[in-house]
């Protein structure tokens, strides 16, 4: 059952990069189908697919920045608390942060958001660009 629900995410996850803003066929619909994928992933046991689901809801925010994914939100800024792991609760603080500072989505483009090494330092130099010396 497990894999069913993995694969499902995935797949629904998959259409989610596969759209853009610029689509005119997107409904509430989708947006309520996305939101209940990344959902379901960044409650799922695997820490791999949480800190997937962590970006995967990043760049959802920046592909439709005007739209507001409440649930989401509470999900990212709830695993920022309390995440298993310090990588997912940096990760979702980061996430969070962006969510909910429309200034900061504004500095971001899709070419940023290409996952890597870097994606996360860059998220954080973004947010602060003056660099802290100790």
């Amino acid at each position: 059952m497990k894999k069913i629900i993995v694969m499902a995410t995935l797949v629904l996850l998959g259409k989610a990069f596969a759209a853009s803003p610029d689509d005119v066929n997107l409904t509430k619909y989708d947006f309520e189908k996305w939101e209940k994928a990344y959902t379901i992933s960044l409650k799922y046991d695997n820490l791999g697919v949480v800190e997937s689901a962590i970006y995967c809801v990043v760049r959802l925010k920046c592909a439709f920045p005007n739209t507001h994914f409440r649930m989401l939100n509470e999900m990212v800024y709830a695993l920022s608390l309390t995440g298993k792991t310090h990588q997912i609760r940096y990760k979702a603080n980061i996430a969070s942060l962006y969510m909910n500072n429309p200034e900061l989505m504004d500095r971001l483009n899709e070419e940023d958001l290409q996952d890597g090494p870097d994606l996360w330092a860059m998220l954080v130099k973004n947010i602060y660009p003056i660099p802290i010396t100790i």
